[in-house]
Formats: structure tokens, C-alpha cells, sequence
């Protein structure tokens, strides 16, 4: 994102050029937030330029469509097999204190029309507040989330972190099929809530402050935590469910494993140090995970699941 472009890799790591530089121009971008492959192109969210860009698989520029606020922000792209891309979005309530976010994931042409929205479901991961003459953004910890991910024939499989619930959807028939899993809650504890409050920063440029009654106050702990952090649809169909690790000293990462018909598999181990799966994507039988090095350099690392 800082360098303001994105680059193109091969499969087997090498570098073949650089797309774009920073600007506002056709094929410039200032912070490209996230970015989507689908089938004959590129999609990107230029974050600061407020805006979706679509180009070649060469990185020239198609077409570019202004992010208007009452649709909401790109949080999350990804290409379907048809060429068209899913869009998860946040529409924030800015006038409307006491409600939360909306996730809604919707079903775009290459040429960045909208084709479908497949769900849109409340998410309140913050609360927007005036305090001490300061706009701020109250983060809600522990906030169940929606999760999702594509599978290779194009349906989308959705995950709700409030009570492990897994639904799959056809962007043309709707909901396909749903199931639940079984799962032991991990409470909220005392010691949760002081670590989160320890690890805000408030404060000016002459240093830390102590963190305003009023952020204390309007921050809302849930009784249990999520079910899960994240979900990924492997090249079979498979889903891999995080589930929440429950202690940092959990000696490795652990995904609940499902067939594509919800049927539960296993559990599967995977040797990563990482906060895995936070920022991972399945390719070609391969997990692929950005980790960082010691001088906290990021790299991508390949993983292959195997029995």
C-alpha cells in the first residue's frame, strides 16, 4: 500500500513488473487497499482516491467507478471463475449513533456494475462518537464477524462467526444450504477486557494520554467470543474454519475441516507462526500466507494441506 502500486509475481515467486504509481490519473492509485484477480483482469479498491479501478491482466487501465459513501467501503475483493468479482462492503451510519455497520457482499461485472446482492447483515464493529471535540471511531472488541470465500465453480460460502453458522450461496439462486457446528463458547474474562483497554493509544504528538471515560463507557464486551476468526474454500470445495485459538501459547494452528456438503472432516494442523489465517488465500492445492521476517519484512509463503 505505501509504495502506492501493486506487483505481479509468478506462481513460483518471480518478479515480472509493476503496475501503477502513486496519483490520482488513470492507472495511478494512493494506497490500492485491496486487490482482486478475476478472469481477464484486475480489480482494485484505491482507498485514498476513494475509488474501484478495473484493468487488464497487464495492469492497463479499463475503467475506474467513484466509491460513493452511502454504498459503503471495499473491505474485501475476490474474482469469480466467470470473470465477475464479489465486493464485501461496510455502510456506516454516521447520522445514526446507536446503529451498527452493515456487511453487505454484492456480485459485480467486470465493468463494475452491480449484478446481485447476496447478503447484507448488521456488523457493529465500532461505534462513531464526538469526544472531547474529536470524531472517534469506539472499536467493539470481540465482535462476531461475517467471513466468506469463493469456491473454484463460483458459489460463495459465508461464514457467521456469532454461532458458527456456514451458509453457501449461488449468486444466481440465493441460498443453497446452511449448517452449524457444534462449538464450546470461550467467555469474555476480566483479564480480556484490561489487555484490550491496555493496548488502546490516545493521545496527542507530546504523548500517551489516559483513555477517556467516555471510551470506556461506550465500549460493549459480549459474554462469549466468536466462534471463529476467519473461513477459506479450498480447490475441492472443502471449507477450513479458524476457529478461536484460546491461549497465545496454542503450539500450533488448527482449522476445523468440512466437506462441501458441511459434513465434518477433522481437524487440521498447519506449522505456520503467523497470525494465521488473518491474510491467506487457496490457489492450486496451495495455502498461500503473507508472514513477516524478523526485520518484520513481508514475505508469502506457500503451505500444502496434506492427510
Amino acid at each position: 500500500m505505501n509504495a502506492h502500486n501493486i506487483k505481479k509475481f509468478t506462481a513460483e515467486g518471480g518478479f515480472i513488473k509493476v503496475i501503477g504509481r502513486q496519483g490520482q490519473g488513470p492507472g495511478e492509485f494512493n494506497w490500492p487497499w485491496a486487490v482482486a484477480a478475476s478472469k481477464d483482469g484486475i480489480i482494485v479498491f484505491d482507498m485514498r482516491n476513494r475509488r474501484l479501478c478495473a484493468l487488464t491482466a497487464d495492469g492497463e487501465h479499463i475503467k475506474t467507478t467513484v466509491v460513493q459513501r452511502a454504498e459503503g467501503q471495499p473491505r474485501k475483493i475476490k474474482g469469480l471463475p466467470n470473470g465477475d468479482v464479489v465486493i464485501e462492503r461496510e455502510i456506516i451510519h454516521f447520522g445514526e449513533g446507536d446503529k451498527p455497520q452493515d456487511c453487505i457482499i454484492q456480485v459485480y461485472a467486470p465493468d463494475l456494475t452491480l449484478k446481485t446482492t447476496i447478503i447484507s447483515h448488521p456488523v457493529w464493529r465500532n461505534k462513531y462518537r464526538q469526544i472531547h471535540g474529536m470524531f472517534t471511531n469506539i472499536i467493539q472488541p470481540f465482535t462476531p464477524q461475517i467471513y466468506w470465500d469463493v469456491k473454484s465453480q463460483g458459489d460463495i460460502t459465508i461464514g457467521f462467526a456469532a454461532d458458527y453458522t456456514i451458509e453457501t450461496h449461488h449468486i444466481e439462486k440465493g441460498k443453497t444450504s446452511t449448517f452449524s457446528h457444534k462449538y464450546d463458547p470461550v467467555k469474555v474474562t476480566d483479564a480480556d477486557k484490561e489487555k484490550f483497554f491496555a493496548g488502546l493509544t490516545y493521545g496527542s504528538e507530546s504523548g500517551r494520554m489516559e483513555i477517556p471515560k467516555e471510551i470506556k463507557e461506550m465500549t460493549e464486551f459480549p459474554k462469549n467470543k466468536p466462534a471463529f476468526t476467519n473461513i477459506l474454500v479450498d480447490t475441492e470445495g472443502n471449507i477450513l474454519v479458524f476457529p478461536l485459538q484460546r491461549g497465545a501459547d496454542t503450539p500450533e494452528i488448527v482449522f476445523d475441516a468440512f466437506d462441501p456438503n458441511g459434513t465434518f472432516i477433522g481437524k487440521v494442523s498447519l506449522a505456520s507462526k503467523t497470525a494465521f489465517p488473518y491474510s491467506a488465500e487457496v490457489h492450486n492445492e496451495f495455502v498461500w500466507v503473507i508472514e513477516h521476517d524478523e526485520e518484520g519484512l513481508p514475505k508469502i509463503v506457500k503451505y500444502r494441506i496434506t492427510a
